[in-house]
Formats: structure tokens, sequence, C-alpha cells
């Protein structure tokens, strides 16, 4: 008898059986089906008090942020049930206002919070890449009317703008000019500059 012969058999005969066993066995993934919530409209939920108190602007306010960062926040289609400019607006201001992500979602109720996560940062970068025209010092045409708005509130004259600083916390950037960021307190910080008119404008912001 050829051994050799028997054992390639054998061999085949093996392979063939967890061949068969494997294709028994095989279970077919199932994609996990994707949970779409209903997403609430705040403009009507919320009168406008509540609104101004949650999101720190008014409805008309909200609105107009929302026509200014269109073009930068608009989803190219309606696929995957994209978050609305407006939407995405507010989640912003609300997280602005808490400083927490937990009270953004329990609001929400129906975005991941890190969803929310990345709102909150594309929102961040729309929003200062329209500082340069949005933000100004006052035209010629203007000084006159705000000298007198300042006048009326202190009896100063000749006032534009009044000056103030604070220093923003931060995390340690790292780095060999890490410490450049230490603040007299010991802590880490941007320290801002801004400078606001009569109407509570931001004028001119420096942060560094």
């Amino acid at each position: 008898m050829d051994v050799s012969a028997l054992t390639s058999s054998d061999s085949e005969s093996e392979e063939e059986f967890f061949a068969l066993l494997d294709a028994a066995c095989y279970i077919p993934a199932v994609p996990k089906k994707r949970i779409v919530r209903d997403r609430v409209d705040f403009f009507t939920k919320y009168d406008d008090y509540e609104f101004e108190r949650r999101f720190r602007l008014t409805k008309e306010m909200a609105r107009q942020v929302a026509d200014l960062l269109r073009d930068k926040l608009s989803h190219d289609s309606d696929r995957n049930d994209p978050v609305s400019v407006e939407t995405q607006v507010l989640i912003t201001m609300r997280y602005f206002g808490s400083a927490s992500f937990e009270e953004v979602i329990a609001d929400l109720q129906g975005i991941h919070q890190t969803t929310a996560g990345r709102i909150v940062k594309r929102v961040s970068h729309a929003i200062a890449a329209l500082a340069d025209q949005v933000i100004t010092m006052p035209a010629e045409q203007e000084i006159q009317g705000i000298n007198q708005q300042f006048f009326q509130m202190g009896k100063i004259p000749r006032v534009i703008g009044v000056i103030d600083g604070c220093h923003v916390p931060i995390i340690s950037p790292g780095g060999d000019n890490a410490e450049a960021f230490r603040n007299r307190k010991g802590w880490f910080s941007i320290n801002v500059m801004a400078v606001c008119d009569a109407e509570m404008r931001f004028r001119n912001i420096v942060a560094r």
C-alpha cells in the first residue's frame, strides 16, 4: 500500500470537513440599524425669554448668525439626517454659555457627545474666520455718535471704547515654549485684551 497517497487523501478529507463546518457555522454580520432621533426645533420649543436664557442670543440674532455662517456650515446633501445650521449654532452657543457637553446633550436629546464636540469645533472656527469682517474699530462717521453715548453714560468726553483684559484658562500646550503660557498665578492661560463700544459690541480683540 502507498502510505503517502493514503496520508494525502486523509489530509484532503480533513480540509473538506473543516471547510464544510465553517460554511455550516457561518453567520453573516447584520449591519447595525442606524437610529435617527427626532430633532427639536428650539425656535418653537422655547419662548423668547427661555430661548435667550439658554443660548445667550435672541431668536433674531441666532438666525442672523446662522445666515452669516451658512456657506461654511451647510452640508452638501440631506443624507444621514445632517444637523441644520441653526441647530449647529445653538449647540455651540449653549456650550459657550454652560461650558458643559453634558448640559448640551441633556438639552438636545438625540445628538451624541462626539457629534456635539465636532459641531462646537466647526462652528467656532467658522465664527473666528469672520473676525476681520465683524470686529472693527469705529469708522470716522461712527465716532461722534459713540462719543455721545459714552458721555451720556459716564459724563466722560471723547471716549470711543473701553478696554479690559482677562486670562482664559488653557491646557498646557507642551513643547519648549509651554512656560510662556504660564501666568503669574501659576496656571496656563491665554491673555486676552478686548475693546468694547457703548453698546457692548467688541471693537478689537487681541489674544496671545
